[in-house]
């Protein structure tokens, strides 16, 4: 890579166990020039990949992902520091309080929203 080279597109987990859910959220995000790390589809994938991938820049989250909640994951991350947002159908009475500085889209988010999300949560 040289000094003129553009920087490498950020990376964006993605986890969502709703095919075409997953599906349109990763379209979107690729469209914001972005790359993305899945769609992932389950708490043991992601924490997985979070443990072998050493650059993640930030990450959406399902709270529910195949009849689990993907607390576990959102721990592993703010771990290591890398910003997240849910896009959940949870309101914010489901969500405990260790995680209210977590912003939270409701679903279904469109572009306009993933960039909202992006520009607040990950390039902050």
């Amino acid at each position: 890579m040289t000094k003129d080279d553009p920087p490498p597109a950020k990376r964006i987990l993605v986890v969502e166990d709703e095919f075409w859910i997953a599906e349109d959220i990763a379209y979107e995000i690729r469209m914001l020039g972005l790359d993305v790390i899945g769609p992932v589809e389950s708490v043991e994938t992601a924490l997985r990949v979070i443990a072998e991938n050493g650059e993640i820049d930030g990450a959406l989250l399902d709270i529910n992902v195949g009849g689990e909640l993907a607390y576990p994951i959102a721990d592993a991350l703010l771990a290591r520091g890398v910003p997240l947002a849910f896009t959940t159908g949870y309101d914010d009475a489901n969500v405990p309080d260790r995680y209210s500085a977590v912003a939270r889209y409701s679903k279904p988010v469109t572009r306009s929203v993933l960039q909202q999300a992006i520009a607040r949560q990950i390039d902050s």
